[in-house]
């Protein structure tokens, strides 16, 4: 079976990792999508052992108590944008320029 075949394969049956095959490495390689993590192997076996090394090393992910969106509210519950930063150089008092 052909590399790319192999990697397809694997990707559909891992969920949580982007398996790919890497033509100049000539090794499969696997991105770990819900935390730190990349390996890369030249045999699906070996592969596989470094993903669960990989996956008992990161931390498991604790729930929130509000959603990722909920920081954007303000406390009235109204949506509220995120303030955009001052450009280098602008203050209250500008050099040269007085207040503003």
């Amino acid at each position: 079976m052909r590399p790319e075949r192999v990697a397809a394969e694997l990707d559909a049956r891992t969920p949580g990792w982007a398996i790919l095959f890497g033509r100049y490495s000539g090794q499969l390689v696997a991105l770990h999508l819900n935390g730190p993590g990349v390996v890369a192997a030249s045999s699906v076996a070996e592969l596989q052992r470094r993903m669960a090394l990989v996956e008992s090393a990161a931390p498991a992910r604790r729930a929130r108590h509000l959603p990722r969106h909920a920081a954007r509210h303000g406390p009235d519950g109204a949506w509220a944008p995120p303030r955009p930063a001052a450009p280098p150089g602008d203050s209250v008092r500008g050099p040269g320029n007085g207040y503003r």
